[in-house]
């Protein structure tokens, strides 16, 4: 386990837990609080890095790769898109922005883009499955469908030339070409050069971590890339992003790297606990931030000190169903998957995990 990577999933899930809590409110605040999308972009990048080190130095088949990533992925999400859609059947006046449509359901649980629909806020990005944070796995789900299509071919220059000629055709299609139609659209946003940063990160972390040599040029790299990130985000429009938030969360994830590779790692356990729970962080945390902020919508704290409450105890609600979830139910029920796969497949297809970057020598 890579300790930095892990914090800077927790910090990359608490600032989508921001963004979407600011956008119930509205107004200048929800404008503000837009910024913590940039989440998503770490996220994208920390994807395509690890992949490349999860098979790096080891013959992975496309299968056991394939099993790894729908044992990590499809569960968790399966299960808050089933049970949204049932509430939506069940409670139909309470959950009123889910519909009870089975195609929309079929299309969200195997990773079908689809034209949003529901609140206004919930139209800001591209695609809105059920489930609407399931927007970000249509894409974690396409670059995993790639990348395993690429094991195939037995030399591994050719399979990370391969996925990253992909991703660079789409993206090209997409800037020349302008499609119109909905998938086409989709599948050829600048988001995918993200996952292409990662991998280019992967592939030459070692050389580039070589250069920065000084603890305060890996923090420098830390604090500019995230300021810049998140003042981007801001500025530039959310179809150019994977072109200019793209190279700012790279240079965020470089630079927790070159920490840790110099000997200054995350030892909290409470953040490495948020690292390993952030993907059911993220997940559940439009449920929790609909339930707290409902909860305290006539809690008598006015102005700045109300909002300040709120917020608060937003994330920490989150956070905390968020561990829950991960250690009661993700964790366990991943290692049960795990444990019941077929022999062929490899009962360590589920363990697929990148490499401790190795500490700088002291000199």
């Amino acid at each position: 386990m890579i300790k930095n990577i892990q914090a800077l999933r927790a910090v990359a899930a608490l600032l989508v837990v921001v963004d979407h809590w600011a956008a119930l409110y509205g107004g200048w605040f929800q404008r503000l609080g837009a910024i913590g999308a940039v989440g998503v972009d770490i996220f994208f990048v920390i994807s395509g890095f690890v992949m490349i080190h999860a098979t790096a130095g080891r013959t992975v088949s496309p299968s056991r790769f394939a099993v790894s990533r729908i044992i990590r992925i499809v569960p968790l999400y399966w299960t808050f898109t089933i049970a949204l859609f049932l509430g939506a059947v069940i409670a139909p006046n309470v959950i009123r922005s889910t519909t009870t449509d089975l195609a929309p359901l079929l299309k969200s649980l195997f990773f079908v883009p689809y034209e949003p629909y529901g609140p206004a806020w919930a139209r800001r990005t591209q695609v809105s499955p059920l489930l609407f944070t399931g927007w970000t796995l249509n894409y974690e789900m396409f670059f995993y469908a790639i990348f395993a299509l690429s094991l195939f071919l037995r030399n591994v220059f050719w399979q990370r030339a391969a996925v990253l000629a992909v991703l660079g055709v789409l993206v090209v299609i997409g800037l020349v070409g302008r499609p119109t139609g909905f998938l086409m659209k989709f599948y050829t946003a600048s988001l995918l050069l993200e996952f292409a940063y990662g991998m280019v990160l992967g592939m030459f972390a070692e050389q580039w971590l070589r250069l920065i040599r000084n603890r305060g040029v890996a923090w420098a790299l830390v604090a500019v890339g995230l300021s810049l990130l998140l003042a981007m985000m801001a500025i530039f429009p959310v179809s150019i992003r994977g072109y200019v938030l793209g190279p700012f969360a790279l240079l965020t994830v470089v630079g927790a790297l070159a920490l840790e590779r110099q000997g200054v790692a995350v030892r909290s356990r409470l953040w490495l606990l948020l690292g390993a729970a952030s993907y059911a962080i993220y997940l559940v945390h439009l449920l929790s931030t609909v339930i707290v902020v409902k909860a305290l919508a006539h809690v008598p704290v006015p102005g700045p000190a109300g909002v300040t409450v709120r917020g608060v105890t937003t994330v920490v609600a989150a956070c905390g169903i968020g561990v829950a979830i991960h250690l009661l139910y993700e964790r366990p029920l991943g290692r049960w998957l795990q444990e019941r796969l077929p022999p062929r497949i490899g009962r360590a297809a589920g363990k697929i995990a990148p490499p401790v970057i190795p500490a700088m020598p002291r000199e």
